[in-house]
């Protein structure tokens, strides 16, 4: 028989005797079988005997930012004619994997500041719905609708407008301070539930009860009837078309909300906020460190990695193990834990011991 890649025809014998003389011989020195030479092919041992399953892609080293991915907030100019859900799924988007949120919901007819939390920020949405908000409301007198807005069915026919700026004045004067609101029959608020403009859409006798909320701010800025122009500053909870339809009624013919913008939610201002248009263009910039919307908040520096570590078990540590970056925070107050790259950590909460000395308690963790 033909001996593979050996020459001439071998005996069986023979063939078994040099296989096994092969197989005896060490593969780091060259010999012949046969009279034709070895080469010994490089030899590929596995790094683990241990089955680990399908290879998994290389995954690169990360740097600090990319470790913990984007933080901080984008101060967004929504348009008008877009949800604010569906406008800060869009900024989600240029972030890619990091969670979103918005901070106060703004109807689809109403444009300006959105503030969206993106990564550790989203933990911190409830701090900006408590902060004031500024408003310019278009009013459009003479006709109610039953959305308290412009997207609504009229209630009945045309009214004719008689009331003059000063009367309006007065009107919208007796708003102001803490008042009890009725809140549009189309809102999100539930009841039994349900939420009401749901309830609204079918059909049903939608009765809100009147929440507490309170008018800072209010002023007539422009006068065209049948529209004006009421500039506000407002609590949590207040709903503009109500304020719409309620001086409407005050005045005697009715009214609707048929603009709004929102121009300032807590320290984010509309003449700094970032169209859709331009997040792209913006890139990088348009991501707020998460100590721009705070501003009131003290701020303490975590000075190096041992105190890092700590910080991290949320272990309550002497105010003098920090470095406050401006003021210190009082007891009772809250503040900012940042890194020296200006990472927000945590936000704690500044307390005083039994002997009176400060200690910084790590409440909320942010990255």
């Amino acid at each position: 028989m033909r001996a593979g890649p050996w020459p001439g025809r071998l005996h069986a014998g023979a063939a078994i005797a040099a296989y096994a003389q092969f197989m005896l011989s060490s593969v780091s020195s060259a010999h012949s079988v046969v009279g034709m030479p070895f080469r010994p092919q490089k030899v590929v041992r596995p790094r683990c005997t241990v089955d680990s399953g399908p290879r998994q892609p290389r995954i690169p080293r990360m740097t600090t930012a990319s470790m913990h991915g984007p933080q901080g907030f984008v101060n967004l100019d929504k348009p008008s004619g877009m949800a604010s859900r569906r406008a800060t799924d869009l900024v989600g988007r240029r972030f890619r994997g990091a969670a979103v949120g918005h901070a106060g919901t703004l109807d689809p007819l109403a444009s300006g500041v959105l503030p969206v939390a993106v990564g550790g920020a989203t933990r911190l949405v409830e701090l900006l719905h408590d902060a004031d908000k500024e408003y310019r409301a278009t009013v459009r007198l003479g006709r109610a609708t039953d959305t308290d807005d412009a997207a609504g069915a009229p209630l009945g026919g045309e009214r004719p407008v008689t009331a003059s700026r000063e009367d309006a004045e007065r009107a919208l004067a007796a708003f102001l301070g803490a008042v009890m609101q009725r809140p549009p029959r189309f809102s999100a608020l539930k009841l039994g539930g349900r939420a009401a403009y749901e309830l609204a859409r079918a059909g049903e006798d939608v009765e809100l009860e009147p929440r507490p909320v309170t008018f800072h701010e209010l002023a007539v800025v422009g006068w065209a009837p049948p529209e004006m122009v009421v500039t506000a500053r407002v609590s949590r909870g207040t709903y503009l078309r109500a304020l719409a339809r309620d001086l409407g009624e005050a005045l005697g013919c009715g009214g609707h909300l048929s603009a709004l913008v929102r121009t300032r939610v807590g320290a984010l201002r509309i003449a700094d906020a970032v169209g859709l248009d331009r997040l792209g263009e913006a890139g990088d910039a348009a991501l707020l460190p998460v100590r721009r919307a705070f501003p009131e908040l003290p701020v303490v520096i975590v000075p190096d990695d041992k105190t890092r570590r700590e910080v991290m078990a949320a272990k309550p540590l002497p105010l003098e193990r920090f470095a406050p970056d401006g003021r210190a925070p009082a007891a009772g107050e809250r503040c900012l834990l940042l890194d020296g790259s200006g990472l927000a950590l945590f936000l704690a909460e500044c307390l005083a011991d039994e002997s009176g000395a400060l200690r910084i308690q790590p409440r909320k963790r942010l990255a």
